[in-house]
């Protein structure tokens, strides 16, 4: 029994009641250590999580931060508006064509009706020379194919050697909102661009530049424009409806020179577009002639040269330009050309430099010299490194290779504005 009577009353055993209180004092130091023991844990947690303590909010927050991170490639900001979410520019020395966008995106975009067929190229020149075609048209390529005289092999529209210069001017800045008339320009671009319509495309992406808000949008932009100007216009695949280009017939008596003064271009650009491997032509030969005169200009804290015809951008090219202020802005002229020029010390240098004979592999001003001023001009350089630098005496630097493309495109009174 647990207990026994004792005087007439009933007394519990003094054992039974001492054990059943040592346990309820068990009990209570088990679940005074879970206390403890969730206290610490709850500690920890905040340690390693934060306030929330809770490993999904934390995951999230971590998600959107880089959502919020990445919308800082994009020329929309971190709303995502229409066309290019998500649009990157190549680092310097990309060989991607300026930008890669993804998939247009619906909102924003303009309820203008799609244009009724596909834009096809009109014609492509006669090449009297079809060994010295070398590849097939990008522009061709997106916009359907181009009626091709018989015999003429297929041919492609130059290529984006410039676009990779173009880029590494792109500021890495975060970016504002694009306008919305900007932002609507766009998006028409892109569709036209993916159904093939190159033209309209151009014309959209050329609307959307001047309301470029910030310096990023307008590099993300300008690069988009050049790419296809420079398929619609350097490559020669005509395109029906172009109002810069036509097809010219050669006639008796005709040569490059004299064709190109007409239309204000250099016989070099003619032949470029045209890939012809001479200067030499045949009566009734085909031409694609863009009418000139095209005009050049260079930002300066951007390290970026611009071809223009017009009002429409063409290509871009990075470039070095002098040191302080040695590269005065300004508005200026071509005033003569040189190909393979010889090289002779500024007064400053007389002394410290030595003149060098034009195409010498030592020449300081490379392969080309397009004169704007008394003591500046556009040149090659021997030093590729200072591209993209403050590092001349005052003479935009290009490579070789580019500096001769310019050369081709001006003519000695052409515009050559400086921007700081």
């Amino acid at each position: 029994m647990n207990g026994m009577l004792l005087g007439g009353r009933y007394q519990r055993n003094p054992k039974s009641k001492g054990s059943k209180g040592k346990r309820k004092r068990l009990v209570l130091m088990a679940l005074a250590l879970l206390v403890v023991v969730g206290a610490g844990t709850y500690g920890a947690t905040q340690l390693l999580y934060g306030n929330n303590g809770d490993d999904a909010e934390q995951a999230a927050g971590d998600a959107d931060g880089r959502t919020q991170a990445d919308s800082r490639y994009s020329p929309y900001g971190s709303g995502g508006s229409a066309g290019a979410a998500n649009v990157r520019t190549p680092a310097a020395g990309s060989s991607s064509a300026g930008v890669n966008t993804s998939t247009a995106d619906a909102r924003g975009a303009s309820s203008a009706p799609p244009a009724s067929s596909p834009e096809e190229p009109a014609s492509r020149p006669t090449n009297n020379n079809p060994a010295a075609d070398g590849s097939a048209s990008a522009a061709t390529g997106a916009a359907g194919t181009a009626s091709t005289p018989a015999g003429t092999p297929d041919s492609t529209a130059a290529g984006a050697s410039g676009a990779s210069a173009a880029s590494a001017g792109a500021d890495q800045g975060q970016p504002g909102p694009l306008p919305q008339e900007a932002r609507l320009a766009v998006a028409e671009a892109e569709r036209h661009e993916q159904e093939g319509r190159l033209l309209q495309a151009r014309a959209q992406y050329a609307a959307a530049l001047p309301h470029a808000s910030d310096r990023w949008q307008r590099n993300v932009i300008a690069n988009k424009l050049a790419a296809i100007s420079e398929r619609t216009l350097l490559g020669p695949t005509i395109f029906q409806g172009d109002d810069l280009v036509e097809q010219y017939s050669v006639k008796s008596g005709d040569n490059l020179t004299a064709i190109g003064n007409r239309y204000r271009v250099p016989y070099e650009f003619i032949q470029r577009i045209n890939r012809l491997p001479s200067d030499r032509l045949n009566v009734d030969q085909k031409l694609k002639i863009v009418r000139g005169p095209f005009s050049v200009k260079i930002y300066k804290s951007e390290f970026m040269l611009e071809v223009w015809r017009g009002d429409l951008l063409v290509k871009r090219f990075q470039i070095g330009v002098g040191s302080g202020d040695s590269t005065p802005p300004g508005r200026y002229e071509v005033l003569d050309k040189v190909k393979n020029p010889r090289f002779d010390p500024p007064p400053s240098q007389v002394g410290i430099m030595q003149a060098k004979a034009g195409g010498a592999p030592d020449n300081p001003i490379g392969s080309r010299w397009i004169k704007f001023a008394p003591s500046l001009g556009i040149h090659g350089t021997i030093e590729p490194d200072s591209i993209g630098r403050n590092a001349s005496l005052g003479c935009i630097r290009m490579h070789n290779k580019e500096v001769e493309e310019v050369y081709d495109f001006l003519i000695r009174g052409s515009t050559v504005e400086i921007f700081e």
